[in-house]
Formats: C-alpha cells, structure tokens, sequence
C-alpha cells in the first residue's frame, strides 16, 4: 500500500501575498511569461492535469515535443520595493514545492518497481492562485523557448460563478485585469459532468471578457477530462461539448478554440495507508495505467497558442491522427 501525499501546505490568503491591485498588476505586466489559468470545479482534477503536463515533458519530454525546465528566473527582480521583492521570493519558493510535490505522483522508483501513483489531492480554497512557472524548450529546431505560469484556483473559489452574476475574489481577478498578459484558459470538465458544467464555464468565459476585453480574443480549451471512463470515448468531444454545453459551446470560436479529450490513464480506487474515522484503510484514485497521449496532444495546444509556428509539423499531426 501507499501513502497518499498531499499537496504541501498552502500559504494563507494575504500575508505573504498581501499586496495591493496595482503592484499586483504592475508586478504581472513586468513578467516575461505567458500565462495558463485552469478553471474549473473542485475534483474536476486540474492538479491531475498539471502532474502529468511535468511528468509528461520531464521524464518523456521527447515524446512530449519539448522539455519543461523548472525555473523562475524570467520573474521581475531587483525592486526597490521590499514587500514585492519578498512576494517574488515567496512565489519562487511555492513553485518550487508544488512543482517537486506533483512531479512525484508518477515517478517511477526502478529500485522498488513501483509508483507513487495516488492523484494529487485538491487545492485549498481560500488563497492565490497556485502557480507553477517554468520554460518549455521545444526539441525542434527553429522554435524559441516559451516561459510559462500556470495558474490553478481551487474549485470553491470557482464556484462563485455558477450563478449569474457571480464574482470572483481579488486575488483570482487581478489576473484577468492585468492588460496585456498574454493568457490561455484551460476549462477543465470531467466528460459525465457536461450538461452540470455548462452555465459555470459559460459564466466564467463571460466574466473573462467583462473584466478585460482583451482577453475576450485569447484562446480558450475546453478539455473533457476522465475520458477513459467514457464507454462511448470513441466518439468526438466535440459533439458531446455542442450537445451537452450549449452555453458554452456558443461562446467557442470554432477557428481560435479548441474542445479536447483528456485522460491520464486507467485510475482505480485503491487503499492507502492512511485510516479512516472507522479505524479502515482510506481508498483514494490510483493511477493503475499511464497514457501519455492526452498529455502530449495538450502540450502541442498549449505550445501553439503562444507561437505562430507549430510544436509539431502538419505532415506529422496528419499522420498522428491518421494512425489514431
């Protein structure tokens, strides 16, 4: 059996992080990065997501395309302000812990022959968006490094706008009020919660262009996640997406927006070594089975929405999809 190994502690809201819009916004419109937000409800499995993007271009990142480096060195530095430079040295560190704790979900230990293999636990709620920052480095030559920051917001935060009208915190929305920031979305949507998701996702995509109409152009990625559980994952999501997220589908733009499978593999319920209030062993998601091919496909839309040439040639994504 295995432990399960959570998420490290988050830092509070504020504290560390208390700083006000403006040099937030400044702070943001210095950074030489491009950003990805992941919205999306609570265990919809968004750090499922960002653990396999950092394994799949760490340890397979031939596969992958191109190699992701852990780093934050493109962050503004040297301010005269202390209270930012101390911000900058806190982000460095949490991107840090957060990105070594989900690099090891599916590490494989060759000594034991085993993987961790249990799914990270969710983001609390409460707090800045956790961010992940590094350089995607493509294999192939011509293509320029690309910083990128990942941004995750536990489920909670998100859910104030399943509502019309719905708001989002100050530490969620200085993002979207940054002009300029070059930023994609990721929608994250489990397959079987479709229909559930719509007015959310929707609302969100709405809430998005209100707060900056710059952003109102970027691209977003509809990604119907857990698609190994769907019986019928033969089918296209992009028929379940215009079927089942009318709302939502109306708002993609078929030219600029994607809509995407995602699964990270087989994942069964297995016992961990941690006990229950009953004195039984807490079962908790195990990655049985690894498939890399979501991941891979993600990392190319990812890649492409920030540069004019693609990750992977035309004749080589003809083939891919030809092969199946």
């Amino acid at each position: 059996m295995n432990n399960v190994h959570p998420l490290p502690p988050s830092l509070p809201p504020g504290g560390r992080f208390n700083l006000p819009d403006t040099d937030w916004i400044r702070f943001l419109q210095a950074t030489d990065a491009n950003f990805v937000f992941l919205f999306g409800n609570k265990t919809v499995g968004k750090s499922v997501i960002l653990a396999s993007l950092i394994h799949t271009a760490t340890v397979t990142g031939h596969a992958a395309g191109l190699s992701f480096i852990k780093t934050l060195d493109f962050l503004p530095h040297q301010y005269r302000d202390e209270q930012i430079n101390n911000v900058i040295a806190a982000l460095r560190q949490e991107s840090e812990i957060h990105w070594d704790q989900l690099a090891c979900y599916f590490e494989w230990d060759a000594k034991h022959q085993t993987s961790t293999g249990f799914l990270p636990a969710r983001t609390d709620s409460g707090r800045p968006p956790l961010l992940i920052g590094g350089q995607a480095v493509p294999n192939r030559k011509g293509l320029k490094p690309r910083n990128l920051i990942f941004l995750e917001t536990a489920g909670e935060d998100l859910a104030r706008l399943a509502g019309i009208g719905g708001a989002l915190g100050t530490p969620i929305d200085v993002y979207f009020r940054a002009r300029g920031l070059p930023m994609i979305f990721l929608l994250v949507v489990p397959w079987m919660d479709a229909a559930k998701e719509d007015e959310a996702v929707a609302n969100f995509i709405d809430h998005v262009g209100s707060r900056n109409p710059q952003l109102r152009g970027t691209r977003f990625v509809l990604l119907l996640t857990k698609w190994d559980s769907n019986p019928r994952r033969g089918d296209i999501g992009h028929d379940l997406a215009r079927n089942e997220m009318p709302r939502t589908w109306q708002r993609l733009r078929g030219g600029t927006d994607l809509v995407s499978e995602f699964s990270v593999g087989t994942v069964e319920m297995r016992e961990t070594r941690e006990i229950d209030e009953r004195g039984g062993f807490v079962k908790a998601p195990f990655l049985a089975e690894m498939d890399p091919t979501y991941a891979v496909r993600l990392w190319s839309s990812i890649h492409d929405s920030f540069s004019i040439k693609p990750l992977v040639p035309p004749l080589v994504s003809w083939w891919r999809r030809f092969r199946g």
